[in-house]
């Protein structure tokens, strides 16, 4: 069996979206807190929080991808 990091692989995003709770300041510092809630049969889904220097919770926004190996 072949390595699957050693062939290619395609991925794809199926659906992501940002909620804003607070307005902020582009161009200040933010946390960006993401993790990934889930990995499955090649579909992932990752969900982060986007906080201000100050510590007040301004985002949350989630990500779900496709991984095909080749």
């Amino acid at each position: 069996m072949a390595d699957p990091w050693e062939s290619s692989m395609v991925s794809a995003s199926l659906d992501h979206t940002i909620w804003f709770h607070r307005s902020a300041s582009a161009d200040a510092w933010h946390l960006h807190d993401f993790s990934c809630h889930s990995f499955v049969g090649g579909r992932g889904l990752a969900l982060g929080h986007l906080h201000t220097a100050e510590g007040t919770h301004i985002a949350t926004v989630a990500q779900e991808v496709l991984l095909r190996f080749g």
